[in-house]
């Protein structure tokens, strides 16, 4: 079959080619969804025991005062800085997703919730477009 075949055809580096491996270094068959989803959830899990998750500090230490006068306005009914956002508040749409998540598992559980959530989809995303740097294709 292969004297069929003329020799101006045959890829010169199809005979090196390992069959055993098709997913090989240099394959061009991107990686499988699950190899990426377990990717991500390594560098989350790795994440967390490195650094660890702080909750109520840092930018969280500022907009939870706001979350409280939204779910009770009679606890920060004096304080400036929270009365200084009733005209205008810029993170009113992140205040609504945390009310609404924190009255159904707590506010703890609902910070958790939100961070692992964004940090997923963030490391979901440089994966993917580590994927279509590399060429793999658009729908993978």
């Amino acid at each position: 079959m292969d004297a069929l075949i003329d020799q101006s055809q045959r890829s010169p580096t199809a005979a090196r080619r390992p069959r055993s491996f098709p997913h090989g270094i240099g394959s061009a068959t991107p990686p499988r969804h699950s190899s990426v989803a377990w990717g991500v959830l390594i560098a989350f899990g790795l994440y967390l025991s490195l650094n660890g998750y702080r909750s109520l500090e840092g930018d969280q230490a500022y907009r939870l005062p706001l979350l409280v006068d939204r779910q009770d306005a009679t606890i920060y009914a004096a304080d400036p800085f929270v009365r200084a956002f009733d005209a205008f508040n810029p993170h009113t749409g992140y205040l609504t997703l945390l009310d609404l998540t924190s009255r159904v598992i707590g506010l703890s559980g609902a910070l958790l919730f939100w961070f692992s959530l964004t940090f997923l989809t963030t490391a979901w995303a440089i994966a993917r477009l580590g994927r279509l740097a590399c060429g793999a294709g658009v729908g993978d």
